[in-house]
């Protein structure tokens, strides 16, 4: 079956991921919540008998900033899904098309 991701900043969503998830989609985080987060993983999953692997944290929401999304994975994301501002296609193709000519870099 397809992955469920569980999203929020609850006191016990990790908790919920572990037990119900197959990762994590938080909005509005940053690299040391990620790392924490991975580490809590970690603990619960070892309680629970689950590979941490298994789970994945995918980032929602942030800006196409090559480093930024290189700090995220560093600190355990497996993907981050950016953010467009324009409100047309012609718009919003444009901007995909500057990041990734700018990703490969």
């Amino acid at each position: 079956h397809p992955a469920v991701y569980r999203g929020g900043d609850g006191k016990n969503v990790i908790q919920r991921v572990v037990r119900y998830g197959g990762g994590w989609l938080p909005i509005g985080v940053s690299r040391d919540d990620i790392r924490a987060a991975r580490e809590s993983l970690a603990e619960l999953c070892d309680s629970a008998e689950r590979d941490p692997d298994s789970i994945g944290i995918t980032i929602h929401s942030q800006p196409a900033d090559k480093d930024l999304i290189n700090r995220f994975e560093e600190a355990g994301a497996e993907r981050v899904l950016v953010r467009v501002t324009s409100a047309d296609q012609k718009g919003v193709l444009n901007e995909l098309e500057a990041f990734a000519s700018a990703a490969l870099d």
